[in-house]
């Protein structure tokens, strides 16, 4: 619905600033409550906050295939090559690059914390112990770890994605024309085979 009402364009940088901008609040709503996310409130408002971030995430990689597609389609109407693969083994690439940088990041804030080697194994004998996750003090730099990863590094990669798409200069008008050129383009190589 949102692809017949809006410019591709337009809708993926929108829903990239308000998934970063719900990403950020994760983490701003921890600092503010850290012992109180189990409260009805506050867990209403992480479970809105969580499906903003989460549907722009979404709308985000749905809109990078459909865009992607137009790309290849303006190829093949400008050069008549349609590089399906390469451009999307770029795509491939990127999301194992992400998933790389986000692994090397985890690692990081999680040795900054101490929650490595002989850390882990504290954690689980107060575990163990009876100590509680949401109450004990010696959590507290877990704690914040946690919603660090699940917000900010997040919020930085979607506000981010709005600057490739500074240089992306394919509207919706253009690729309607274009895509019925290359249908036809393709009827036409079929009938001579």
């Amino acid at each position: 619905m949102l692809v017949k009402k809006f410019e591709k364009k337009k809708v993926y940088n929108i829903s990239s600033i308000a998934s970063g901008i719900a990403f950020a609040l994760i983490f701003v709503i921890y600092k503010l409550a850290p012992n109180k996310l189990d409260q009805p409130l506050w867990l209403a408002i992480c479970c809105v906050v969580f499906t903003i971030a989460a549907a722009g995430m979404g709308i985000v990689n749905v809109y990078q295939s459909v865009m992607i597609a137009d790309t290849i389609d303006y190829e093949e109407y400008e050069h008549g090559i349609r590089p399906d693969g390469v451009f999307f083994a770029g795509q491939s690439f990127c999301t194992k690059l992400n998933s790389g940088i986000a692994a090397l990041i985890q690692g990081i804030v999680y040795s900054v914390v101490g929650f490595s080697g002989e850390g882990v194994e504290k954690v689980n004998a107060l575990l163990e112990a009876g100590a509680s996750f949401k109450a004990d003090p010696a959590f507290e730099p877990y704690r914040m770890a946690m919603f660090f990863l699940c917000s900010i590094p997040p919020a930085i990669g979607m506000l981010l994605s709005v600057l490739p798409m500074l240089h992306y200069d394919l509207p919706d008008k253009n690729m309607q024309r274009c895509s019925k050129s290359c249908v036809s383009a393709a009827r036409r190589r079929r009938t001579r085979k």
